[in-house]
C-alpha cells in the first residue's frame, strides 16, 4: 500500500533518467572521431594544411574591418545622443556624461580595431599577390 501514496511519475523518472545516459555512452564509444560543435575540420582544410589561403584571410579581415567601422559609427552616435540628453536633462546630467564618455572610448577602440584590420587586410593582399 505504500506505493499508492507515492506519485507514479517519480517512480518512473528514475528508469528514464538512466536510459539516455546509457545510450549516450554507447554512441560515444562507437564513434571513431569526436568533433566539437564549433571546431569541425573540413576535408579541404585537412588536404591543404600547408597552404595559406590569403584570399580568404583578406576577405575575413575586410569583414572585420567593416564591423569595426560599424561599431565606431554606432558608439559615436550613442555618445552624441548621451551628450544631447545631458543638456536636456540637467537633473541626471552626470550619469549622461559618464555614458557619453564610455561610448566615446568604445568608439575610439572600435575605430582602432578597424584600423588594425585594415592593415592586416593590406598585408594579406600583399602576400596573396606574391
Amino acid at each position: 500500500m505504500g506505493s499508492l501514496y507515492q506519485p507514479r511519475s517519480l517512480l518512473s523518472l528514475d528508469k528514464f533518467a538512466e536510459k539516455p545516459l546509457i545510450l549516450l555512452r554507447r554512441a560515444m564509444a562507437e564513434e571513431k572521431h569526436h568533433h566539437h560543435l564549433f571546431h569541425r575540420h573540413k576535408e579541404e582544410e585537412e588536404e591543404n594544411s600547408g597552404e595559406v589561403d590569403y584570399e580568404k584571410k583578406e576577405k575575413h579581415h575586410k569583414h572585420m574591418e567593416q564591423l569595426g567601422e560599424l561599431g565606431a559609427i554606432a558608439t559615436g552616435a550613442y555618445a552624441l545622443h548621451e551628450k544631447h540628453k545631458a543638456k536636456k536633462d540637467p537633473e541626471n546630467a552626470h550619469g549622461h556624461r559618464i555614458k557619453e564618455e564610455v561610448a566615446a572610448v568604445a568608439a575610439v577602440g572600435s575605430a582602432g580595431f578597424a584600423f588594425h584590420k585594415h592593415h592586416e587586410k593590406k598585408d594579406a593582399k600583399k602576400h596573396g599577390q606574391n
